[in-house]
């Protein structure tokens, strides 16, 4: 019961519910697996990371959560060699070939529709949900502009950029709450996932400890994962003063079946999230 006195009362003792604040993170994902389908493994390597804002406002009675993305950047390897290298923000598209080449296109040289495209993902809110005094939701509503909804339904931005985000709450000793994350191609992971407060803070900030599990199957796509299990094992501190979650890292042991056309094989390997606060000028790759 120590650790959920503690939460309590650090809660208590804080600042009230703040009305209106802005906080930037970064989310990165690293992956590696082995992929084997008709006898033949095939060894992944992936990175992923998304600059975000988190907009707390105030409408009357109500605190609702704004998520606005500001950069996306994703580098994919099969055997060493790069599938997927780029890079995309609100003023420019950046692309690395195979070879290494680099095609570099800025905002202001880009065609309209790209313009268009990158205006409506990168920058402007792209869901909104209601939270209660805890950090429960009690509604998304997709806020994305037709132009940001196809990457929106495909990528599942809005879920994934919320993962760390679940509440908190006082006067037990854990406690459940539901989550999700986008794996790409439209597809979507959820699961429920298990807080356990630490009974010591560090440096002001509340430290719980996460394990669950997240399933799902990839039906979309060239490649088709069946039968997808990522069981977490991490954890992430919380900032009472903010109260908002300030870093994180959880472990997920990852496995599933792989179908690719008429081949059947299996997919094993790790994937690790990362939540941090982003640092001036390091977003290049």
């Amino acid at each position: 019961m120590r650790a959920a006195v503690l939460i309590t009362l650090l809660l208590v003792a804080s600042s009230p519910a703040l009305g209106q604040a802005e906080f930037a993170r970064r989310l990165r994902v690293q992956s590696s697996a082995d992929m084997v389908v008709g006898g033949k493994t095939t060894k992944l390597k992936g990175k992923i990371e998304f600059d975000y804002r988190l907009r707390v406002v105030k409408s009357g009675s109500k605190r609702y959560v704004e998520v606005i993305l500001d950069r996306h950047f994703t580098k994919v390897l099969a055997d060493g060699t790069a599938k997927l290298h780029m890079e995309l923000s609100r003023d420019r598209y950046r692309e690395v070939s195979s070879d290494g080449k680099e095609d570099l296109l800025l905002y202001k040289d880009a065609p309209s529709q790209l313009q268009e495209a990158l205006r409506a993902i990168f920058g402007t809110p792209l869901a909104r949900y209601a939270i209660d005094a805890q950090g429960r939701e009690q509604g998304l509503q997709i806020l994305a502009k037709p132009a940001a909804k196809g990457y929106v339904e495909t990528e599942f931005v809005h879920e994934t950029l919320r993962f760390f985000h679940g509440p908190i709450v006082p006067g037990v000793t854990s406690w459940k709450a539901k989550r999700a994350i986008g794996i790409g191609s439209g597809n979507l992971l959820r699961g429920e996932l298990t807080y356990t407060p630490r009974p010591e803070p560090k440096d002001g900030k509340i430290l719980v400890d996460i394990t669950g599990r997240l399933t799902g199957s990839s039906k979309k796509g060239s490649v088709q994962i069946q039968k997808v299990l990522y069981e977490a094992k991490g954890g992430a501190a919380y900032d009472p003063q903010t109260k908002e979650w300030v870093r994180g890292k959880i472990k997920f042991a990852v496995s599933g079946e792989i179908r690719m056309g008429k081949e059947v094989g299996v997919l094993k390997g790790k994937v690790v999230y990362m939540l941090s606060s982003p640092k001036k000028g390091d977003s290049k790759r």
